[in-house]
């Protein structure tokens, strides 16, 4: 499970990012 939060937290940051 820590890998995928791990995972959510990047794919937040790169979503921020686009918007």
């Amino acid at each position: 499970m820590q890998n995928t939060q791990a995972l959510i937290g990047r794919r937040r940051v790169q979503l921020n990012r686009l918007y």
